[in-house]
């Protein structure tokens, strides 16, 4: 079997992997616009500064909220998980939107309550960079089919 054509079926598989993802995930923010909310503590907020194949500067957040009695510890702020900017002043930007020991809202997940984000819907930053990275991988798969040809 041709190199190059494995070289692009694998990266062809890989690029709609990522923008499966990317569906999968935009259909979560979007859910997460109906999720109901509870009132929630901010514990902490700070802007770390990473290493991991550059500089970067995530808002680190984490409030406390209680759904049924039972309480939660959450450090999502969007769908997605932790957004990794590449200026600080962004990143200090969100997290001086949370003052440590203000009230906020938290809007949880109807199925699993342990899932929390304090700004629901739409995380373009998280579109984008799946996005992104399963177009890489598409283009690649294609140039390697257009060496095969």
């Amino acid at each position: 079997m041709n190199e190059h054509l494995i070289i692009a079926a694998g990266f062809s598989a890989l690029g709609f992997v990522f923008v499966g993802f990317a569906i999968f995930r935009t259909a979560e923010c979007f859910h997460s616009r109906s999720w109901p909310s509870v009132e929630a503590s901010i514990l902490s907020s700070s802007v770390v500064k990473e290493f991991d194949d550059g500089i970067y500067y995530p808002a680190k957040v984490t409030y406390r909220y209680t759904v049924n009695g039972h309480t939660f510890v959450g450090e999502r702020i969007k769908v997605g998980g932790e957004i990794k900017h590449v200026w600080a002043w962004v990143a200090k930007r969100t997290s001086r939107k949370y003052p440590v020991g203000a009230v906020v809202r938290a809007y949880y997940s109807r199925q699993d309550p342990s899932i929390a984000v304090l700004e629901p819907g739409f995380n373009i930053y998280l579109l984008v960079g799946i996005i992104a990275a399963g177009i890489v991988f598409l283009v690649n798969a294609w140039n390697h089919f257009a060496i095969v040809s």
